[in-house]
C-alpha cells in the first residue's frame, strides 16, 4: 500500500503518487497500524500538509505587534493570549539556554521571566522544541505527562524552588533537600525501610510459593510492588514525597493484613490438659477454613495488582501491548482500563476483609448468646446462686456435657485456653474478654455469680463494639473505590468513542 496515492480532488486512487507539483498525498491513507516503523509516505508529506511551526525555521505568519517587546516590558496577560506558535517563537527569540547540564537533553532548553507586569510568568521551552510551559501554571498532573529531561529543567528555575514557588504549592518540594536526585534518595530510602519491615516479619503461609516458575514466595509479591515504585522514580524528577507514601502505606497496610491472615488456625485437642475434651488456639467454628479462605482471596488479588502494575509500567515505558504499538485513544483506554481493574482487585481484597470481620463477629455472637442464657436462667430472689456455662447450679458437671461445638466456643473464651488471636482481633487491636469457666485441672465446669457473668456480657459488648467501629469506614471506603472504579471505565470506553468519532469524521471529510 505504500505507493497508494488517494486523490482528493477526485477521490480516485491511483497506484504511483503524484508527480512534483502535484497535490502532496494524504498522510492518514498510509497509517501503517500495528507496525513499529513509518510509512515513508507520511515521513516524506505530514511537514508539508501539517506544518510545525517551531518558531525559528518555520514561523507563523502575521505575528502580534507585541511580539518585539522586550521580556521586560510585555505583560504577561499578552503573551497568554497568543497562539502557541507564537508563544514559542517568542521564548525561542527571547529566551536563555538552561545554565548547567541537564542529564538526558538534546536541545538547548530556552526560558525566560516575562515581567513587563504583575504576576511575572517564567516560560520554558520543551527539550524536543515542540512546546513551552508556563511554571506558574503547572499542575501535578502535567509533571506525569512530561519527559524526564524537562521535568529536570523547571526543578532549576526559581518558579519551582522558592517558598512561594510551585513546587511548595504542589507538594513537589521535599523537605529538607538541595536537588531533585537528593529528594529522590529520601522517597527510596522510605522504600528501602518498607521493603526492610517486610523481610525481617514475613512468616507462616507468606512463605509458600505464589509462582513456581519463576520461584516467587508469597511475601515477595509486595516486595516487587514496592520496587515498582522505585522504577518510577527513576524516571521522575519531580514527585510528590506525600503521594509516594501514600503508595507505601497501602502496600504496607495490605502486607500487615496479609501477614495477619498468614498464621495457621487449626484449633487442637489441649495436650496441657488432656482429658479430650478441652481446645486451644480456637478462632472461629469451621476449624480456621474461612480464615484461610481469606488468605487465599487476598493474595489471589494482590497478584492481580502486582501484574497489573506491571502492565502499566511496560505501557507506559514502550507504548505498546503484545508488541503492538498503541494510538493514543487505545494507549488511553489501555491505561484506565488497567486501573479499573486494579481499583477492582482492591475492592474484591477490601470485601473480603469485611466478610473476614462478620464471621468473626458471628462467632462472637454465639458466645455472648450462651452468656446471655446462663445471666436469664438466675433468681433474682437468691443472691448467693452461682451458675455454670451450661446455666445449671450442679457441683462440678463434666465439661463432657457441652456439645464439641460448645466446647470449642467456650474453648476459645476460656482463660487458660484461648491460645491465638483472631486475624481480625489482631488488626483491629481488640483483646478478646475471657473467663475462667472450665476447672481445667479437675474437667469440669466452673460456677460463678451472676455479676461475673453479666461482667463478661459487658467485656464480650465492648469489644464488639471495638471491632465494628472499623465497619463504616470500610464500607465508605469501598464506596469511594467503587466510583473511582466506575470513573476509569468511563474514561477508557470515552477514550475509544472518541476515536472512533476521529476515524468518521475522517471519513466523511474524504468521502471514505
Amino acid at each position: 500500500m505504500s505507493n497508494f496515492w488517494f486523490n482528493p480532488a477526485t477521490s480516485i486512487g491511483v497506484l504511483n503518487p503524484p508527480s512534483p507539483g502535484q497535490a502532496e498525498p494524504i498522510p492518514y491513507h498510509y497509517l501503517p497500524g500495528s507496525q513499529a516503523t513509518t510509512s515513508p509516505v507520511i515521513a516524506n508529506t505530514v511537514d508539508k500538509l501539517f506544518p510545525f511551526f517551531d518558531g525559528v525555521t518555520n514561523k507563523l505568519p502575521n505575528p502580534p505587534a507585541d511580539i518585539t517587546k522586550s521580556p521586560t516590558t510585555l505583560d504577561p496577560n499578552e503573551f497568554m493570549s497568543w497562539h502557541s506558535a507564537y508563544q514559542l517563537e517568542y521564548v525561542q527569540a527571547n529566551g536563555s539556554s538552561a545554565s548547567g547540564s541537564i542529564p538526558g537533553a538534546t536541545g538547548a532548553q530556552k526560558g525566560v521571566t516575562i515581567r513587563g507586569a504583575q504576576p511575572p510568568i517564567t516560560v520554558i521551552v520543551s527539550d524536543d522544541d515542540q512546546r513551552i510551559y508556563v511554571v506558574e501554571n503547572l499542575a501535578k498532573a502535567d509533571f506525569s505527562k512530561m519527559p524526564l529531561v524537562d521535568q529536570i529543567r523547571i526543578t532549576k528555575e526559581g518558579a519551582f524552588t522558592s517558598s512561594t514557588g510551585v513546587g511548595l504549592k504542589l507538594g513537589l518540594t521535599p523537605t529538607g533537600t538541595d536537588t531533585y536526585l537528593d529528594a529522590r534518595a529520601d522517597a527510596k530510602a522510605d522504600v528501602d525501610a518498607a521493603i526492610s519491615a517486610i523481610n525481617s516479619t514475613h512468616t507462616g503461609r507468606l512463605d509458600q510459593l505464589a509462582y513456581d516458575n519463576p520461584p516467587v514466595r508469597n511475601y515477595e509479591i509486595f516486595l516487587k510492588e514496592l520496587n515498582n515504585i522505585k522504577t518510577r522514580l527513576d524516571n521522575q524528577a519531580v514527585f510528590s514525597q506525600k503521594d509516594i507514601d501514600a503508595q507505601i502505606a497501602l502496600i504496607k497496610t495490605r502486607y500487615d493484613r496479609a501477614l495477619a491472615f498468614a498464621v495457621t488456625t487449626q484449633e487442637s485437642l489441649s495436650t496441657r490438659f488432656p482429658f479430650g475434651t478441652q481446645w486451644v488456639n480456637v478462632v472461629s467454628t469451621d476449624s480456621g477454613q474461612t480464615i484461610a479462605n481469606g488468605f487465599k482471596a487476598f493474595m489471589e488479588q494482590e497478584k492481580r495488582i502486582l501484574a497489573l502494575d506491571n502492565d502499566r509500567l511496560r505501557i507506559a515505558a514502550t507504548g505498546t501491548v503484545a508488541d503492538k504499538r498503541l494510538d493514543v485513544p487505545t494507549l488511553v483506554f489501555m491505561l484506565q482500563l488497567n486501573y479499573n481493574l486494579t481499583v477492582e482487585a482492591r475492592v474484591i481484597a477490601e470485601t473480603e476483609e469485611v466478610n473476614q470481620q462478620n464471621a468473626l463477629l458471628q462467632t462472637y455472637a454465639v458466645m455472648q448468646q450462651i452468656v446471655n442464657d446462663v445471666a436469664g436462667k438466675f433468681n433474682p430472689e437468691e443472691t448467693d446462686e452461682q451458675r455454670n456455662v451450661l446455666g445449671n447450679t450442679t457441683d462440678n458437671e463434666s465439661v463432657s456435657n457441652l456439645t464439641v461445638d460448645q466446647r470449642k466456643i467456650v474453648s476459645m473464651f476460656e482463660d487458660a485456653l484461648g491460645g491465638i488471636a483472631h486475624p481480625i482481633e489482631s488488626m483491629r487491636g481488640a483483646d478478646r474478654p475471657d473467663e475462667d469457666m472450665f476447672n481445667n485441672a479437675g474437667n469440669y465446669l466452673e460456677k460463678h455469680y451472676k455479676t461475673t457473668w453479666d461482667s463478661l456480657g459487658t467485656r464480650l459488648s465492648d469489644t464488639v463494639t471495638i471491632i465494628n467501629q472499623q465497619s463504616q469506614i470500610k464500607m465508605n471506603d469501598i464506596n469511594s473505590l467503587n466510583k473511582q472504579k466506575d470513573r476509569h471505565f468511563d474514561l477508557a470506553t470515552g477514550a475509544l468513542s472518541k476515536l472512533f468519532d476521529t476515524i468518521q469524521s475522517i471519513g466523511r471529510a474524504t468521502g471514505g
